[in-house]
């Protein structure tokens, strides 16, 4: 708990939230196969989260991939800097997951 507190940073935070996730997948998928599963949910998130973000996509629900690369377009340019650091924090926790094993 203390090291929570004392390392309060938005980093940390976002370690938190990152070893909830990954913990998250490595009960369904192994941790091997984690990245890919990862990547390929914050690419191509599911019918209900696109619909709760375009809601032109409820009326059209066969254009999902139209409205993926629509996002990927739109979002990904200005997102990538931020991914970056996100894959590399991954790849960073899975690393010290595996040193302590």
């Amino acid at each position: 708990m203390e090291s929570i507190v004392f390392c309060s940073s938005s980093y940390s935070t976002q370690d938190i939230s990152l070893n909830r996730q990954i913990d998250k997948y490595e009960k369904e998928h192994s941790s091997s196969t984690f990245m890919v599963h990862y990547m390929k949910e914050k690419l191509f998130p599911s019918y209900e989260v696109m619909v709760g973000k375009y809601p032109g996509l409820k009326d059209h629900p066969g254009q999902l991939p139209v409205y993926w690369t629509r996002r990927i377009l739109t979002k990904g340019i200005t997102g990538v800097p931020k991914k970056i650091r996100e894959a590399k924090a991954i790849s960073r926790i899975l690393k010290e997951r595996k040193e302590k094993k």
